[in-house]
């Protein structure tokens, strides 16, 4: 028999972190296999809680920052520093398509994926904090990646927020 003591306080959530949490698990149930042995996953979740739990970034900017390493784990990387045609650097003030498993290219060059500025794509590469229109143009980017990579069916912790915040 194996016995396991917590080496710490348990982390506490609650309300829009706490649901914030679920959405944690369930990306990670829906983009790992069960027992994953994978460290880079449990690292990228211990920082995610504790980033939740202390509340030092905002909400929006803990999840971006989690999907983001997220994808990285599971080897679905993110092209936020520079074009994906030119190799060129991303220029804060251009704005881009997020073009899916190409990645940026200038707006006047694509024909689909994901408008997004060059200043919230160099955000989330360099794990900034994020102003209220990079957590937009973040959110937008990553629902539209991970789309992909879960499929259709809905995530039940979006559901589950929804009819918290919807009135009664």
């Amino acid at each position: 028999m194996i016995k396991l003591e917590a080496m710490e306080e348990p982390l506490r959530l609650a309300g829009e972190k706490l649901f914030s949490g679920f959405y944690v698990n369930e990306l990670i149930m829906r983009l790992t296999t069960r027992h994953d042995p994978n460290p880079e996953v449990f690292l990228a979740y211990e920082q995610t809680i504790r980033s939740l739990a202390e509340a030092m970034v905002a909400t929006e900017t803990t999840l971006r920052r989690f999907e983001k390493n997220l994808l990285d784990a599971c080897g679905y990387g993110l092209q936020l520093g520079t074009e994906a045609i030119s190799g060129d650097a991303i220029d804060p003030q251009q704005s881009y398509h997020y073009v899916f498993e190409r990645g940026p290219t200038p707006a006047n060059d694509a024909v689909s994926g994901i408008l997004v500025s060059g200043q919230t794509l160099l955000a989330l590469a360099n794990d900034n904090e994020l102003s209220e229109l990079e957590r937009t143009e973040a959110k937008k980017l990553m629902r539209y990646i991970l789309h992909h990579y879960i499929g259709k069916r809905p995530l039940a912790s979006r559901t589950l927020f929804r009819r918290a915040s919807s009135p009664t």
